[in-house]
């Protein structure tokens, strides 16, 4: 995971971008990873899973920094949504 932004990402960008544009919602958790050929393996999506960084960080020393990035993501993601919606106020 701590090479996901340049590796993993970047070798599953079209498939990604699929999920996302046939979802076609703002926000889409799923697990995956890949199979032993390198094809993107997805076993899990919904948009009730919980995404957290409650693992202890010397079992998964590489989660937090990760968990981060997706937190910052989805406030930012939050934050547009907020402003496009008329009457919402957005807290700084």
């Amino acid at each position: 995971m701590a090479s996901f932004d340049r590796d993993f990402a970047v070798r599953h960008a079209l498939a990604l971008d699929a999920i996302a544009q046939r979802a076609g919602l703002d926000y889409l958790p799923f697990d995956c990873g890949e199979t032993r050929d390198g094809r993107l393996l997805v076993f899990e999506t919904g948009t009730n899973m919980i995404v957290h960084a409650m693992d202890s960080p010397e079992l998964f020393p590489y989660k937090a920094p990760q968990m981060k990035k997706v937190f910052a993501a989805f406030e930012a993601m939050l934050r547009k949504v907020c402003r496009r919606a008329p009457g919402v106020a957005i807290a700084a």
